[in-house]
């Protein structure tokens, strides 16, 4: 076949596809300015890719392809690597199934961290919550309100009494513990940023007093002074000195009595003596008077009970 007679049918086929293409009719196939060309809407060389164009999933790339070749007879296969399947073109692969886990219901909303039904990734943690470094340690627990019976038991000072008594012996015992601090543990005040008797609690000082140094170094002092009490039991006295006083506690005098001595104690190994002398003043006096309230009740009591027996013996 001549050059010419295959330029004439390359030409006679791009026409056809050029009028259906941008929808035009094309009465002389020979003219080499068909109607509409100077518009068109696809060019000649895209139309030519378009035929020529390899089928997709061969590792070609899709764009245009510029050819020399004469002939343009479209070979598309699908590809061999996937597999043809109802519902989806030649050539693309199907996409997989989506698979999920089986979901057994929880009995309680609880118990979604456990579940392995529910997980589906790392395993979550229940949130733990670490002390604030403001605050390492529980200093005191709320204190249970105290029934009417047990407040009924035994001899108390009137509350306004108690409560001045108790708060005063805290504020002397939280100024002996700075000052004694200021000496010989100045690291818990820097610690701590406490620049002032105010700043430090009682119960807050028991505690820091109660580590391994603090401890022998109290303990030292006290049996060089040969008392006789255990020094757990003083910071216990002095811990409950400042919980009765901010919770408002009724304490019954024989037990006050003991904090009260136990204070002095406690003044008495830190060694202030101007703290240790007003302790010592407000201990002298309150047993003084409770020494004597008790003799009191005793004196009424045997009295109270003389009369009854008198009456008993008169039936």
């Amino acid at each position: 076949m001549s050059t010419t007679t295959v330029n004439m049918i390359e030409w006679s086929e791009f026409t056809n596809l050029y009028a259906k293409v941008n929808g035009v009719s094309l009465t002389t196939p020979q003219s080499p300015s068909p109607p509409g060309l100077d518009n068109f809407i696809l060019s000649p060389q895209d139309i030519r890719d378009a035929i020529s164009a390899p089928p997709p999933g061969k590792g070609h790339r899709v764009g245009r392809h510029h050819s020399n070749s004469m002939s343009y007879t479209c070979n598309y296969e699908p590809s061999s690597s996937y597999p043809v399947l109802e519902g989806f073109l030649p050539g693309f692969p199907q996409a997989s199934p989506i698979s999920f886990p089986p979901v057994t219901p929880t009995s309680s909303p609880a118990d979604e961290y456990d579940s392995p039904s529910w997980r589906c990734g790392p395993r979550r943690e229940r949130p733990s919550f670490s002390p604030s470094p403001a605050r390492p340690f529980r200093t005191y627990k709320r204190a249970p309100k105290q029934p009417a019976a047990k407040q009924n038991q035994g001899v108390f000072l009137g509350l306004p009494v108690q409560a001045f008594v108790l708060t005063k012996i805290q504020t002397l015992l939280e100024h002996a513990c700075y000052t004694f601090a200021e000496q010989w543990l100045p690291h818990i005040l820097f610690e701590n940023g406490w620049d002032c008797p105010e700043a430090g609690e009682l119960n807050v000082w028991m505690h820091h007093f109660n580590f391994n140094v603090e401890r022998m170094t109290l303990c030292h002092v006290a049996q060089e002074h040969g008392m006789k009490e255990s020094l757990s039991d003083v910071m216990h006295s002095a811990k409950e000195i400042r919980h009765n006083a901010v919770h408002r506690n009724r304490v019954e005098i024989n037990e006050l009595a003991i904090h009260m001595d136990h204070a002095v104690d406690l003044c008495t190994i830190l060694g202030v003596q101007e703290d240790l002398d007003k302790v010592k003043a407000i201990r002298d006096y309150a047993k003084t008077e409770i020494d004597s309230l008790q003799a009191t009740i005793q004196a009424a009591k045997q009295e109270a009970e003389k009369k009854i027996m008198q009456f008993m013996k008169s039936l």
